[in-house]
């Protein structure tokens, strides 16, 4: 029984461990930020409250149903006094009670009423625009997630670099003070070796902290803390945008991208605002059909009298507004302002939107050549500090044009990572613009995620 229990602990203990190792995908960052992430759950919120705005600006065409009920009662004291030819008074007291019961019901329905149909239509579009709205911060939270996974992969990637350098440089530090030792070289170059040092060693802990503070931003986003993320396989390849025609792309942009469809729906919506404000000045005609009980029982002594009616009527109410302190006309200048902001806001949206686009796919068609040259660095650097180094060992070069070699390897190696992450992004960035990002795009870019074991 004890070798079962230890072997089911151990054999429990290394899936657990699995389980803690297993990288996370980008899609997986990305399910949990749907459900953990407060901005977009506050963009879900601000939905669902905006969507309650159709319905209620109908409200204003269909019946109005109410009701009211009464109860009362009341006691009534009597006292009569009379006096006749100077005759004695005669009094007289009395008591009654008189209990009231009374109900009404009353509908009303507009029969033309040109400010709620306005009202009606603004709440429609104002709604439509909610839905596209959600639709927009769903494509704003793929891009929120893809960038705070790719900065911990960049900041990962920056630490390995930073951390071969360290290491490189520790290397040529002990070299250079073995040769110091035996007389080869002078002691600046030893001084020279620990400069480079300390500053690769003060780099190192800078990007230990980054990584930490990347780390702690992909938690705030999903809600729960990342230990190993999926990395970029080692053969990513950067292609263009497909079609590479900036026109296309920004024709593209001005008939889906969501921001823009955004702003023009609340344009349309300022319009029928406006046109609301006008409709105030309109006559409104109302049908109403109202019932009413009432019911008394009025009891004095032993007597008691007791009475009902009921009564049903029907009207039709015309009201034209004439003067109501000069608001009316405040209103609709109000209201005409409010359409002409919304349209130029409209306006300023569409002329960003293109400009984001086109400087946008600019950034990506520039983000492959500089992958390429990047990359072409890495291998020139890679030469550059083979030669110095050799040169270094004749004693044709100083440790000054090794360690400058050493840095500008690592450097290269620093700027083609950037280059690569930022390529990623601005494809997103590119596909969101024209109003085409979806969560299928991560999908593709899982594709080129590996867990790599260290």
């Amino acid at each position: 029984m004890k070798l079962n229990f230890s072997f089911y602990a151990i054999t429990a203990f290394c899936l657990l461990n699995t389980q803690v190792l297993h990288s996370q995908s980008l899609t997986q960052i990305y399910d949990l930020a749907k459900t953990n992430d407060l901005q977009y759950q506050a963009n879900i919120a601000q939905f669902n409250a905006n969507k309650e705005i159709e319905a209620i600006s109908r409200g204003g065409l269909l019946p109005q149903i109410s009701g009211n009920m009464s109860y009362g009662t009341a006691e009534t004291d009597t006292t009569t006094t009379s006096t006749l030819n100077f005759a004695p008074s005669v009094d007289s007291n009395g008591n009654s009670t008189t209990d009231t019961l009374s109900y009404s019901v009353s509908l009303e329905q507009a029969l033309i009423n040109f400010s709620a149909l306005n009202t009606y239509r603004s709440g429609k579009i104002q709604a439509a625009a909610a839905e596209v709205q959600l639709a927009a911060d769903k494509q704003s939270l793929i891009i929120r997630s893809a960038q705070a996974y790719f900065d911990v992969l960049s900041a990962t990637d920056q630490l390995k670099t930073s951390q071969s350098e360290e290491k490189a440089l520790e290397t040529q530090l002990e070299q250079t003070r073995q040769r110091y030792e035996v007389g080869l070289i002078s002691i600046n170059d030893v001084h020279e070796a620990q400069a480079a040092f300390d500053s690769a060693f003060a780099n190192r802990l800078s990007t230990e902290t980054n990584v930490g503070i990347q780390l702690e931003a992909l938690t705030i986003l999903t809600g729960r803390s990342h230990n190993r993320l999926a990395t970029l396989k080692d053969n990513f390849t950067a292609i263009a945008p497909t079609p590479n025609d900036k026109q296309v792309w920004i024709d593209a942009a001005r008939k889906n991208n969501l921001l823009l469809q955004v702003s023009k729906l609340n344009a349309d919506a300022a319009v029928f605002d406006a046109s609301t404000a006008k409709a105030n000045r309109y006559p409104e005609l109302t049908g109403s059909l109202n019932y009413n009980f009432n019911d008394s029982d009025q009891s004095s002594g032993a007597n008691t009298r007791q009475s009902e009616s009921d009564q049903i009527s029907a009207s039709l109410n015309l009201r034209i507004p004439i003067y109501n302190g000069g608001s009316l006309t405040a209103s609709q200048r109000q209201a005409a302002q409010s359409q002409l902001l919304a349209r130029e806001q409209f306006l300023l949206t569409q002329r960003n939107t293109i400009q984001t686009t086109r400087s946008v796919f600019l950034q990506v068609n520039n983000d492959i050549a500089q992958i390429n040259a990047r990359k072409q660095a890495i291998v020139s650097n890679q030469s550059a500090l083979q030669a110095t180094q050799a040169g270094y060992d004749a004693g044709t070069r100083d440790i000054v044009d090794v360690v400058n070699a050493q840095r500008n390897l690592f450097q290269a190696q620093r700027d083609y990572f950037t280059a690569v992450y930022n390529y990623i992004i601005n494809t997103l960035e590119l596909k969101q613009a024209a109003g085409m990002l979806s969560e299928v795009h991560l999908q593709e870019l899982d594709n080129w995620l590996e867990e790599k074991i260290n």
